[in-house]
């Protein structure tokens, strides 16, 4: 349900897809081909890939970027709305109730690996 509220719209994963194309069109090459990348960190310590994009292709390529995200500004202003308020979300606190089961509903072939997942919810 989650996943479902902060999926991108239709628009915004053309833009995606659009963006991708460029960096790949754009980076450098490994021997077979490949775009070469690298994982980076971003600002709030999230893993992130990075295209190592050619010194020669660097100004064209930060052009059709921006033209790009001039073509769908938009959908990326509201995917980064969305994704502010998606964020606020989830750091508000919230209170919920846990309701236990009775052992005996639990499956006799259930693991000890999958009964440790769920001792909490076990009503003595």
């Amino acid at each position: 349900m989650l996943q479902k509220a902060n999926e991108p719209s239709e628009e915004f994963k053309e833009y995606q897809k659009e963006r991708q194309n460029l960096l790949s069109a754009n980076s450098e090459k490994d021997e077979k081909g490949n775009p070469i990348t690298e994982q980076v960190r971003g600002s709030n310590g999230e893993q992130l890939i990075s295209f190592k994009i050619e010194d020669e292709k660097r100004e064209q390529h930060e052009k059709e970027i921006k033209k790009l995200e001039k073509k769908y500004k938009e959908a990326v202003d509201l995917t980064t709305e969305k994704n502010k308020e998606f964020e606020k979300f989830l750091q508000e606190e919230r209170e919920i109730e846990i309701h236990k089961i009775k052992l005996e509903y639990i499956p006799s072939d259930i693991t000890a690996k999958q009964m440790n997942k769920i001792l909490i919810l076990i009503d003595d």
